[in-house]
């Protein structure tokens, strides 16, 4: 609708500066894993989610302290004064001789890329509904899927030409400018929230039934709520097929690859490929399906796309494989899950679109990656090939696709119910049949 267009730009143009700024770090942070070795990356992991668990606390303490509109303003402004810190000490340090730099930077890059999209679909869950979300929500997120290729292709072209530090530093600069969008959003949205009746206390968070924040009343709800729990074993689950891609991911292009510029540019052609096919899968197919053929069906995409990615790596762990499979796994997860996963939050209570959703977005998805890592850790210690992993993970993937199946069909029952009854969105404690 005509009201809604003005927020949507600016929902897309903030978007496109936080995905622009993560791609344009991501390469770095993969080029990072590589200087470490496979064997020291559960370790990464594991510290990027103790970096988490540490973090999660003092971004409660935020939630709680700051009105709405701030949240994602001290976030935001907190990462960009990282990554000058960091465009400093590279300009003073080599992380190829000084390799705990490159240790800090992998876990800073992976905490930055969680917390900051957490963050940014907390603002979209809490601004839009479950019916706006279907509709808007792909053309919202191909805006990060334009920065993420933007930055992608200027990262390609700055790492035969400038070191990393450079490339540190013009992120801190995107999520500045993406915070004066953020604020438009807002304003635009209040606009036609009023002009629905909708009043803005009716939307901020009560801290009056918690008095231990906001991180412990987020771990309380999930755990009280069957449709929170699912949502989470999802995520999970998404984390450990990714994990599992990523061990042999970080083999594959080490034996395939020798320089480390080489391998940021082909880290860096990766993400400009699979930001390209989930640039038309969020216009072109994410809201049509989820509109006409439900949440389900699009939950539903990611498990079978990992079951055949896996299938064809058990059988050909090449590196062009690889690049094919990498690009498949991306472009449908940020092109028609995510748009989907956030539509799930559309339909819990404004409290629990940060406090909840918080909780899930960082140490649980973080703590998938940990989990999953140091599991194939021991299963590699115990003599298990990659090989092995990946064709046991075949049955696994097809249960992940029933839970997909079934949460989507949970979030239409939750959305069909008028708010006044919903108990999911005002306690987070009580079952819905159906």
């Amino acid at each position: 609708m005509d009201r809604e267009r003005p927020a949507v730009f600016c929902a897309f143009a903030w978007f496109f500066c936080v995905l622009g700024s993560y791609s344009m770090v991501r390469p770095v942070r993969e080029t990072m894993g590589t200087l470490v070795g496979r064997e020291e990356l559960k370790w990464l992991f594991l510290a990027g989610f103790l970096a988490v668990c540490a973090l999660v606390p003092l971004y409660a303490l935020v939630v709680r302290l700051v009105s709405r509109r701030s949240i994602a303003r001290v976030v935001f402004h907190g990462f960009a004064c990282s990554a000058i810190v960091f465009f400093l000490t590279l300009r003073t340090f080599s992380a190829s001789e000084h390799l705990w730099i490159a240790r800090v930077l992998f876990v800073w890059i992976s905490v930055f890329g969680i917390f900051s999209t957490s963050v940014f679909w907390s603002v979209l869950a809490d601004l839009f509904n479950s019916e706006q979300g279907k509709r808007l929500f792909g053309v919202v997120a191909s805006g990060g899927t334009v920065g993420a290729i933007v930055g992608a292709l200027v990262t390609s072209q700055l790492a035969d030409r400038f070191d990393a530090s450079w490339i540190m530093l013009v992120p801190a600069i995107l999520l500045e400018c993406g915070l004066v969008f953020a604020r438009r959003l807002e304003i635009h949205a209040r606009c036609w929230r009023s002009n629905k009746g909708i009043g803005e206390n009716e939307k901020e968070i009560d801290h009056s039934h918690s008095k231990d924040g906001a991180f412990f009343s987020g771990v309380v709800h999930v755990l009280r709520s069957s449709y929170l729990l699912r949502l989470s074993a999802f995520l999970m689950l998404v984390q450990a097929f990714g994990t599992l891609l990523y061990t042999e991911q970080a083999s594959i292009v080490k034996g395939g690859i020798s320089e480390e510029e080489a391998r940021i540019q082909f880290f860096a052609y990766v993400d400009l490929g699979s930001q390209s096919l989930t640039l038309l899968l969020q216009l072109a197919v994410s809201g049509w399906l989820m509109k006409r053929l439900g949440i389900a069906s699009a939950l539903l995409v990611l498990p079978l796309i990992y079951f055949s990615s896996l299938l064809c790596l058990s059988v050909s762990p090449q590196l062009m494989v690889l690049a094919v499979v990498m690009v498949a796994t991306r472009s449908f997860a940020y092109g028609v899950t995510v748009p989907a996963r956030e539509v799930l939050f559309t339909v819990v209570s404004p409290e629990d679109k940060y406090k909840a959703k918080s909780f899930i977005d960082t140490v649980v998805v973080r703590g998938g990656d940990t989990i999953s890592m140091q599991f194939i850790g021991l299963l590699q210690g115990a003599g298990m090939s990659l090989v092995a992993m990946k064709i046991a993970a075949l049955p696994i993937a097809l249960a992940w696709g029933g839970l997909a199946w079934n949460l989507g069909r949970k979030q239409a029952v939750l959305a069909s119910i008028p708010p006044d009854l919903n108990t999911e969105q005002y306690s987070g404690d009580a079952e819905v049949n159906g």
